[in-house]
């Protein structure tokens, strides 16, 4: 998660799956806060994310918005790449599991 996006900053791409988000403001969301100005675009969240007053609601729902597109369990077990998000570099996918960052092959 990231705090205010503005000028030339870029959150893009992200997968947001913590469990919750605690806050003592109003303006966050699943993947960042405020956006002043910048680029959001691509992001995504799980569905099940609890905000700071313990529930699932989310108003700015959009992969271009602050709380980012809903992603479910089922989504993320049938697609370990998230949409293709995890698909390059040293990730490990394995459907049914997270993507995870592996070392091996390092350097070559």
């Amino acid at each position: 998660m990231s705090g205010i996006v503005s000028d030339k900053g870029k959150v893009t791409q992200c997968a947001a799956l913590n469990p919750s988000v605690e806050s003592f403001g109003a303006n966050v969301g699943r993947v960042t806060g405020t956006i002043l100005s910048g680029v959001v675009t691509g992001n995504i969240a799980l569905s099940s994310m609890q905000n700071a007053s313990g529930n699932t609601s989310w108003n700015n729902i959009g992969e271009s918005d602050r709380d980012g597109e809903s992603i479910t369990d089922t989504q993320i077990q049938k697609d370990a790449t998230l949409g293709g998000r995890f698909s390059k570099y040293k990730w490990k996918i394995e459907n049914g599991k997270l993507p995870y960052f592996s070392a091996e092959g390092i350097g070559n």
